[in-house]
């Protein structure tokens, strides 16, 4: 889970990880004037409201996910917004944690199924476990989830085969108490319930799996990255129907790379996003899969010193959306990142940037050209992040 204790998901994993950089040139221009900006989304809490998933079953059935912090009881929640088309509210949501509850992924199969993932804080033990919340149209429940380590499970990415809505997977990262590492985690859905299923974990110390997506039942990929000794370096695993196996992925340069989502429109065409450290610049990162082979590919990196893509959504060949943050060169603030592929290259999108502080996006969808959405959340007084959402309408983003 991004714990509220320590601020986003990106906080969450700091401990553990460097985040690169990277290289180029910003451009004023793409970061729209504040002043100009005025978000409509929901903020339940006055101090505390972030938004880390996003995932549409139709133009009208959109979720976005996420948690706050409950002003009279102080307990951090779980944030559930639904858009029905004309407006977003926020939806009842399960906390079984009398004190840290938190969602970092959603997957909408349709009106009356979707899913949602995170961790809570046990009041009985006082370990993180996982969450796996269900839609069935009419209200979210919680679902029963395995917790392989007694102290550490945490829940990042969820899928459902858009072949068989009885087949998905929930995928993150445990602490293994004999190893004494943390390895990947990888939840299974029959259609009935969730179950563990054994996944690589190359590194005897840190591995984490950030993203999940599965084509079809016997076809499903997951990302993050894995701790050398020296470095962390892109992780890609892939199910066959029978395991998980790790498979060959791109490094840029001697430091850091890191994976936090992917996504894909068919058996040889699929995407994995994130960044790498080069020299003391994060830069973005894009890996394609052909059908055979990770490769790199180009990606717009505006700032001179920190760019990174934390989600993406590829909805065609020509169709795919990459979001992040990366920090203005003239103001040095923190600022909303969006790159589209349009078949042959990505390139930098404008979009608002309605924070003081700081602005970041870490979950996007797409239900046509015409029709996309990005969520995060932004900052206009320190530690006080608000929710934040921005709408495409084929034209311009804007927020909402």
């Amino acid at each position: 889970m991004r714990l509220p204790a320590m601020g986003s998901v990106l906080v969450l994993l700091a401990s553990v990880l460097i985040f690169a950089k990277a290289t180029a040139q910003a451009t004023a221009s793409f970061v729209a004037s504040r002043d100009q900006v005025s978000p409509m989304s929901p903020d339940p809490s006055s101090t505390y409201n972030q938004l880390f998933g996003v995932s549409a079953s139709s133009a009208t059935d959109v979720w976005a996910v996420g948690g706050y912090r409950n002003d009279i009881t102080h307990v951090y929640e779980t944030l559930i917004l639904h858009w029905d088309g004309s407006s977003w509210t926020q939806i009842a949501s399960p906390n079984p944690s009398s004190t840290i509850n938190g969602l970092d992924a959603v997957r909408a199969v349709s009106s009356t199924n979707a899913w949602a993932v995170g961790d809570y804080v046990s009041d009985t033990t006082g370990a993180y476990e996982t969450l796996i919340l269900h839609w069935n149209g009419t209200a979210w429940s919680k679902v029963a989830s395995p917790n392989p380590s007694a102290t550490e499970n945490y829940l990042f990415g969820v899928t459902i085969s858009s072949t068989s809505a009885k087949s998905g997977w929930a995928a993150g990262y445990f602490y293994n108490g004999k190893t004494k590492d943390y390895d990947t985690l990888a939840l299974r859905w029959n259609g009935s319930t969730w179950s563990h299923v054994a996944s690589p974990s190359p590194s005897s110390s840190e591995n984490y799996l950030n993203s999940v997506r599965a084509p079809s039942p016997t076809n499903a990929w997951a990302v993050g990255y894995s701790y050398t000794g020296t470095r962390d370096v892109t992780l890609i695993e892939h199910w066959n129907g029978t395991a998980w196996s790790k498979v060959g992925s791109p490094n840029t340069g001697s430091s850091d790379n890191l994976l936090y989502a992917t996504s894909g429109v068919s058996p040889s065409n699929g995407w994995a996003v994130g960044n790498y450290l080069s020299g003391s610049v994060n830069d973005t990162l894009a890996l394609h899969w052909n059908g055979t082979v990770w490769s790199r590919v180009a990606t717009p990196s505006p700032s001179s010193t920190e760019n990174f893509l934390f989600a993406m959504r590829a909805r065609s060949a020509t169709d795919a959306w990459a979001v992040g943050e990366d920090v203005d060169n003239v103001t040095s603030d923190y600022v909303t990142l969006v790159v589209h592929w349009n078949g042959t290259k990505w390139t930098r999108t404008p979009t608002p940037s309605p924070g003081t502080l700081e602005d970041e996006l870490t979950g996007v969808t797409a239900t046509s050209s015409m029709n996309a959405w990005a969520v995060g959340w932004y900052e206009t007084s320190a530690d006080d992040p608000m929710t934040m959402i921005l709408h495409w309408d084929g034209t311009a983003w804007s927020a909402v």
